[in-house]
């Protein structure tokens, strides 16, 4: 399965097909062969151009904010060689195919990116308002296999001679593309790839370091080694096993190794000089949990191909796998992994598997399929994955179909540099030395033991964790020595010599089983043998009539094969007797064709129904048509028809649990008006399924549409309640035809994942809402929940990004994570009053804006916090006036400029640490001198208890302001202005006053830490705000404006508003001729951005939703000028 895999995705990489640009000829000349050793002397100096490179995993590119991130770091304005200016990405022009005659659409020494990532080999990936960028082709190196001299094509170094591989170096990634694409063109080559650079990985432990009753590792118990030793190497003299440790090498100072390092080892890294000791650590700690749970009769070959920052190339990592067999190597320990493919890998480990060297391989770290890493996914690879010491995954090993077992992976102590230092880290790396110490195990045992045998023993003995037999969480389960089975493993399948096909006529089949002492039963329907319901192969079987074979080969002792398919199709026809109709029900179908029509009627009676499970894990049918009498369709009818496209079913008015689940073809489904039940799951996992109508469905179940990732459209227009999970997981959807003004329930996750889905939801029947409702719709626009709605549970619209209306009326408690985005109050329509929160869920506002820096947050029902409650949170000034135990940490990971806090009563170590300044009054007890961070202005008119060794502060007892808008501003005729200020005081009040010269006016109703200045007449005007605390103090600031002439504004409204083509904002002015009460649609952003202002600059508008729209109100004037921003 895993070799397939690697294959297909080799053959997907030659078909790259992009334009090459022509190099210079060169000559050829012929290519001497040479030794490993001379190979990677040769191959040394091109890998260690690698350092003068930056070579990343994966860049994003975020297009509004104009930076970039590498691997998951910081954003800035360039990496990897890429530049952002003036919010458009470019290429350096010295690392890019365009090293001359740059364009005037270039900026100075750069190419646009966009018309230089083709040629320059980058995979871009739009996600929304960013790009992926990846590049296999960074270290301007390509990988040739080919017999002979070959056209280097411009490449200025070149290792070769070793078993027919050509290393070749370009100047930039560009010639190396421009080379590829050349290579994978020319008949004489075998293979190219890109050279690429793999790191491996480990993370921290975050429990401390302390040793373990009698090992270092905690599995070596679990696993039953000591149990496995005594019972099974007790002999005087074991042969010796070899274990070769391809990482950063073996530092031989620990004990542990003493008398346990092979003479030799060899140093094909970038570091060290010619040392194979370790100089980061890495290969150090796997080496330690290998020697400590195998006798001293086995002995470790360090083999150096990752430098001491963790890095390596394919071709460093081929010459390490080289070199074990070279030195005999019993088994290769691997605790590292690469994305993509690489052929070169796969020649190594089939060189290995025919040469007997165990390969024990890392699943990765990567919370992903392992299947996508290599050299785990390669077929050969014993590939490990990681668990906890209470049997759990943890959430960075790598799941799927590669897996094999799980090993100890987590908390795993062993040696670091030094002599005898010890630390624990976390990691599929240090699951796998585990899994390869069994297999010396093994091999101290027997010798003679095959990879493959020692592959079926691990398995065999596994410990089943999950699921029952094998699942992708983790694989055949917990690799365990206890209680050893010697059952020889599990019998190959049988051989076919005969393959599928449609035959005109009779055809003879042999069965041939892997050995003489094996027996082969098999069956002609379809259905799996065993020794009971299968017929024992005795002879060669003459195939008369369509057949479908499946065969396995059995042996006392042993664990059956899996089931060898043969499908054998004479004249076109199906196998006898397929469709089995029982009582107008279609109950079974065995057949082999790809398209199906099922009859109304049987024996007399009408076809009404298809049984539960009637076509389950048909892999043969493509189109299956229903009479109209078909009503119902039964639970898991077709449930993992995997080559199933499309299904038609006009008269199905009820659809089982399961009924198309796994189906992962299919496209169409052709449903009737008629159908009013659906099962649970009934669709899920349908991941080429695009559109789906299904009027009449008042209830869309849990999972119905689960995973359906190609889904673009539903259409449900009678439905009221949607299920959990119904639509989680489907990252195409645009089109929900749902009347969401009639759901009176959305389960949990109903619409997780859904990252493309613009909804604009009124909600106004709504009852009952489920945890993470829209967890990650990243660009949901809008939501509006009625009153009695009091409640908003856990994660429901954590990562909704992108919302421009939020109106949450009713709710006065928060889950855990409610809100968690990147977004907030600033860039949307909230409602939500803060003053009536009475409980909040951990992460509740992590990444959200809770107002603007100019606004302030009151909290006043809200009587207790955690150290979690407010984490990632930013606001201009928060209020908790209830509040008296500020615990640890509560706003240390926070931007806040002012936390008002009068009575707590104590407060945490690293509590106010996210805070510009604090309010605090006689109230406060106790505060650590870590409280703060360094110059956190105390605002207080009372003596504190201040820690003396706190770090420094400053003490303000009187309004302390922290931000305003400019002081002195030059607007628009007519325009919007808001004049803002954020203070921090004990009962601060503000009063605002129009100035001529020193003389103050007061302004009647004007007390608000905001105003909006007159603009509708030319000329400048001052004004004061003057603010006084509960101590009578006060502090003032006056603003200057300066309204010019210019009036920006176009008479009458055109039917949309919209920005200018060239995207800057658009003015509109509008005079209604009758007063009354108006309303303008708007669409996109325009309802959150879109703002109707009157001549003197006052917003007269307010937004409501109807139908899904946006929908400005405001009551007009007849005669009276109004004004449009947009």
């Amino acid at each position: 399965m895993k070799t397939k895999r690697i294959c297909a995705a080799v053959g997907a990489a030659a078909m790259l097909s992009l334009t090459v640009r022509e190099l210079p000829p060169v000559t050829v000349s012929a290519a001497k062969t040479v030794s490993l050793t001379e190979f990677a002397a040769a191959m040394k100096k091109l890998t260690a151009q690698d350092a003068g490179r930056d070579i990343f995993g994966e860049l994003i590119f975020d297009k509004a904010a104009g930076t970039l991130s590498a691997d998951g770091g910081d954003p800035t304005g360039s990496a990897g060689g890429l530049t952002v200016k003036n919010g458009e990405l470019y290429l350096d022009a010295a690392q890019s195919g365009r090293q001359s005659g740059i364009s005037a659409q270039s900026a100075a020494g750069a190419v646009r990116f966009t018309d230089a990532a083709e040629e320059n080999g980058y995979t871009v990936q739009e996600r929304g308002d960013s790009l992926r960028i990846t590049n296999e082709f960074q270290t301007a190196r390509l990988i040739v296999k080919a017999a002979g001299a070959i056209d280097p094509h411009g490449a200025k170094d070149i290792a070769e001679g070793y078993r027919d591989l050509h290393i070749l170096q370009y100047e930039t990634p560009a010639e190396a593309y421009a080379a590829y694409q050349l290579y994978s063109a020319e008949q004489a080559v075998q293979y190219v790839q890109p050279s690429h650079r793999i790191t491996v990985t480990a993370d921290d432990s975050d429990a401390g370091n302390e040793n373990a009753p009698s090992y270092n590792t905690w599995g070596a118990e679990l696993m039953g080694v000591p149990e496995f030793t005594e019972t099974y190497l007790n002999a005087e003299v074991l042969p010796e096993v070899r274990v070769a440790v391809i990482d950063t090498g073996i530092d031989p100072r620990p004990e542990i190794f003493a008398g346990r390092l092979l003479d030799g080892g060899f140093n094909f890294s970038s570091s060290g000089n010619d040392s194979p000791d370790d100089d980061l650590y890495h290969g150090t700690h796997v080496a330690g949990t290998i020697c400590e749970l195998t006798p001293r009769n086995v002995k470790l070959l360090p083999v150096k191909s990752f430098d001491s920052g963790g890095s390596t190339s394919d071709e460093q990592i081929y010459a390490g796998i080289m070199y074990a067999l070279e030195q005999g190597a019993d088994i290769v320990n691997m605790s590292f992994g690469g994305l993509g493919v690489s052929p070169l890998e796969v020649e190594a480990m089939e060189i290995a598997d025919e040469a007997g060297m165990i390969c024990c391989a890392s699943a990765g770290n990567n919370a992903d399929d392992a299947g996508y890493y290599y050299p785990g996914s390669i077929d050969s690879c014993i590939t490990v994955g990681a668990v906890d010491i209470d049997m759990a995954h943890p959430a960075f090993s790598n799941t799927g179909k590669s897996l094999d077992v799980v090993a100890p992976g987590v908390d795993i102590l062993s040696y670091m540099l030094g002599e005898n230092t010890l630390e624990k880290k976390n990691g599929t790396s240090m699951a796998t030395p585990h899994v390869t110490a069994c297999c010396a195990l093994l091999r101290s045992y027997d010798k003679t033991i095959t990879p493959r045998r020692a592959e079926a023993l691990l398995r065999l003995n596994a410990e089943d964790l999950g699921e029952p037999g094998f699942d992708d969480e983790f694989g055949w389960g917990f690799v365990s020595m206890s209680d050893f089975r010697w059952d020889d493993g599990i019998c190959p399948a049988p051989d076919y010599s005969l393959r599928s096909g449609n035959y005109g006529k009779a055809q003879t089949v042999e069965l041939t089983a892997a050995s003489p002492d094996m027996q082969i039963y098999y069956t002609t329907d379809g259905t799996v043998p065993n020794k009971e319901t299968g017929t024992l192969y005795t002879e060669p079987l003459t195939v008369t009539e369509t057949a479908h074979l499946l065969a396995i080969c059995v042996q006392d002792g042993w664990v059956n094969s899996v089931p060898a398919e043969a499908v054998y199709m004479i004249d076109g026809k199906d196998v006898p007797d397929a469709l089995e109709i029982k009582d107008g029900v279609v109950t079974a179908y065995r057949g082999v064709l790809e398209e199906l029509t099922v009859p109304d009627t049987f024996d007399g009676k009408p076809v009404t129904a298809v049984g539960a499970m009637a076509f389950a894990d048909n892999h043969f049918l493509k189109e299956v048509t229903l009479p109209n009498t078909v009503t119902k369709i039964g639970d898991a009818a077709f449930f993992d028809c995997t080559s199933l496209e499309q299904i038609t079913a006009w008269g199905a008015a009820e659809i089982g649990i399961k009924a198309f689940a796994d189906d992962t073809a299919l496209q169409t489904a052709l449903l009737s008006d008629t159908l009013t039940a659906l099962g649970a799951e009934a669709f899920s996992g349908c991941a080429s399924l695009e559109e789906l109508d299904a009027h009449g469905i008042r209830e869309i179940p849990a999972n119905a549409f689960r995973d359906c990732v190609s889904l673009s459209g539903v259409r449900f227009p009678d439905a009221s309640v949607i299920g959990e999970e119904a639509f989680a997981g489907c990252v195409s959807l645009t089109d929900v035809g749902i009347p969401f003004a009639k759901v009176t329930e959305i389960g949990a996750d109903a619409f997780s994942g859904c990252q493309q889905w613009e909804g604009v939801l009124q909600l106004s029947a709504l009852r009952s809402l489920g945890e993470g409702a829209f967890r990650n719709a990243l660009h949901l626009r809008g939501a509006v929940l009625p009153e009695r709605i009091t409640a908003l549970p856990d994660a429901a619209f954590a990562g909704c990004e992108s919302l421009r209306i939020l109106k949450l009326p009713g709710v006065t408690a928060l889950g855990a994570s409610a809100l968690a985005a990147n977004t907030g109050a600033c860039d949307m329509v909230l409602e939500l009053d803060y003053s009536k929160l009475t409980k909040i869920g951990d992460y509740a506002f992590q990444g959200f804006a809770l107002c603007s820096d100019y606004e302030r947050a009151e909290f006043s029902a809200l009587t207790e916090i955690t150290e979690n409650t407010f984490t990632g949170a930013s606001a201009g000034s928060i209020a908790l006036p209830e509040i008296k135990t500020v615990p640890d940490n509560a706003f240390g990971d926070c931007n806040i400029l002012c936390a008002e806090l009068p009575d707590a009563e104590t407060v945490g170590s690293g509590a106010l640490t996210g805070c510009g300044a604090v309010l605090l009054t006689k109230q406060l007890r106790s505060v650590p001198a870590d409280a703060f961070s360094e110059n956190t202005w105390i605002v207080t008119h009372d003596a504190l208890p201040l820690p003396d060794d706190m770090p420094a502060y400053s003490l303000c007892d009187e309004p302390l302001v922290m931000r305003t808008d400019p002081r002195n501003q030059d607007v628009s005729l007519h325009s919007h202005h808001v004049l803002r200020i954020l203070a921090c005081g004990t009962d601060m009040t503000y009063q605002w006053y129009a100035l001529d010269g020193e003389d103050e006016t007061l302004l009647d109703g004007e007390t608000a830490p905001q105003f909006v200045p007159d603009t509708s007449e030319t000329g400048t005007r001052d004004y004061r705000c003057r603010m006084t605390d509960s101590a009578g103090k006060t502090e003032q600031i006056d603003f200057r404006i300066n309204t010019g002439s210019d009036d920006p504004f176009t008479e009458a409204v055109p039917e949309t508003l919209c920005p200018n083509e060239d995207g800057q904002t658009a003015f509109y002015s509008f005079t209604p001729a009758e007063s009354g009460s108006y309303a303008l649609r708007t669409y996109g952003d325009a309802g959150t951005f879109c703002l109707m202002t009157d001549a003197a600059g006052r917003a007269v508008t307010y937004s409501e939703l109807e139908d899904g729209k946006t929908i400005l109100r405001a009551d007009l004037t007849a005669g009276k000028a109004y004004y449009f921003t947009v």
